[in-house]
């Protein structure tokens, strides 16, 4: 190793020596850079402040040397040992490399302080968590092995701590933690990217709308659909911003489609309740149009009966607000939920989208096809502005004809396009209807 770097970073490793997050990078970067790959473990003392609040501060640093001594004695033959953090430790293994030997010595030290801690004569009861990482991907950066070591450690946290977990990605909780962490750099590094599902008239085959979906381009895992991340961008209060960005990135696609000759389209955007809710949402709707010279018809907003759980009295004044702008408001997702049939019969909607549920296995199940018929019958007569949702074959496309619906939407007629497919699509439908 270099002399300069060593006397730079690997200063005496006395027990109250705690190394930065910046200086461990350094030495974890070094040890790799030497060794080519690493088993890299992360030790947590649970809830370590308790034990400052109760003994004191210096008591707690006499627990942090015991404990610190305990994890040399039976690691240090086959590493370094560090204090990170003040209260983590972290074991770097970058000479025998044997996950089965590190997990047998992780699981004696975990037998070890289920023992109490003699400090000074007092017993002191720990429980301590432990995440191991394997590096050995050259085409990662180095401290991809601290921050997967670091999920591993919240993952045995949440199993209820006492207990060591190596990173491993396939594991749910492990991607999601993941995910979580770059998704805060996914919109300012331009990841995310709009798809388009156009929603067909069936009686000439126009294209009537689009509706917008999100796709997440991610660097590794390529690209990651909604149903993969929205729950973590809920779960990190990013829901708004990225909610805003769709709107905007619409309206914009909108424009540049009639800076390039094509008739703009109205697109349906899906909002999310605390998109709804946002104080700024009305200001930024206008904003947004204003932006892009985008006449409102342009814009439609798709929401969910569940808006309407908060407050009813305010979500009916958004909606309100939202339609005195010219953008139309759509009932998504009807049918799953127990007030549906009242929301659309009651409530200001434009339009209203029959959940696929409905047409689910209709080929298949007689009784099914007849609840659904009446239940369409009595749908167009309180409101004939309807798009049925997931038409996936040829069967559920003619029961929708035979019962005089002819707004549709679904895989059997177009599965959602990337912005130059969409494009494409306007455009053969542009000479069609000039021919």
């Amino acid at each position: 190793m270099n002399s300069n770097f060593e006397k730079k970073v690997f200063k005496p490793n006395f027990y109250n020596l705690s190394y930065s997050f910046k200086e461990m990078n350094l030495i974890i970067d070094e040890n790799i850079k030497r060794n080519g790959s690493i088993i890299l473990v992360i030790f947590d003392i649970e809830d370590f402040k308790a034990i400052n609040m109760i003994y004191g501060y210096d008591f707690g640093n006499l627990v942090l040397d015991k404990m610190m001594s305990i994890i040399k004695e039976i690691y240090s033959t086959n590493g370094s040992i560090f204090r990170f953090c003040g209260d983590k430790y972290i074991h770097i293994n970058s000479e025998k490399k044997d996950i089965n030997n590190i997990i047998s010595m992780s699981e004696k030290l975990l037998n070890r302080v289920k023992e109490p801690l003699i400090v000074y004569g007092q017993e002191v009861c720990i429980t301590l968590s432990i995440g191991i990482s394997l590096y050995s991907d050259y085409t990662s950066p180095p401290q991809e092995v601290m921050q997967q070591a670091e999920i591993a450690l919240e993952q045995a946290k949440v199993e209820g701590g006492s207990c060591y977990k190596v990173f491993d990605k396939q594991n749910n909780l492990i991607i999601e933690k993941l995910l979580a962490m770059d998704l805060k750099k996914a919109l300012y590094m331009k990841q995310f990217l709009l798809y388009f599902q156009p929603q067909f008239n069936i009686d000439d085959n126009s294209i009537q709308s689009a509706e917008v979906l999100i796709r997440w381009k991610h660097e590794i895992e390529g690209i990651i659909k909604p149903d993969k991340f929205i729950k973590i961008v809920e779960e990190n209060n990013f829901g708004i911003e990225l909610g805003n960005w769709v709107i905007r990135e619409s309206c914009r696609q909108n424009m540049i489609w009639k800076q390039k000759g094509l008739q703009p389209i109205p697109l349906s955007i899906n909002i999310s309740q605390g998109q709804f809710y946002d104080k700024d949402f009305i200001s930024n709707l206008e904003d947004i149009l204003l932006e892009f010279d985008l006449e409102p018809k342009y814009l439609q907003l798709e929401i969910t009966e569940r808006i309407f759980i908060n407050s009813y009295d305010t979500a009916l004044n958004i909606i309100k607000d939202i339609k005195n702008l010219g953008i139309k408001v759509l009932l998504d997702d009807f049918g799953t939920g127990n007030s549906s049939l009242l929301s659309a019969m009651s409530l200001p909607f434009d339009i209203i989208k029959l959940d696929k549920f409905f047409l689910n296995n209709i080929e298949y199940d007689l009784n099914k096809r007849n609840q659904t018929a009446r239940i369409l019958k009595f749908l167009k007569s309180i409101n004939d502005n309807i798009i049925i949702e997931g038409i996936e074959n040829n069967v559920q496309l003619e029961f929708i004809k035979k019962h005089g619906f002819n707004k549709v939407q679904g895989f059997l007629l177009s599965y959602p396009l990337e912005c130059s497919s969409f494009e494409e699509l306007l455009k053969q439908a542009e000479v069609i209807d000039k021919r």
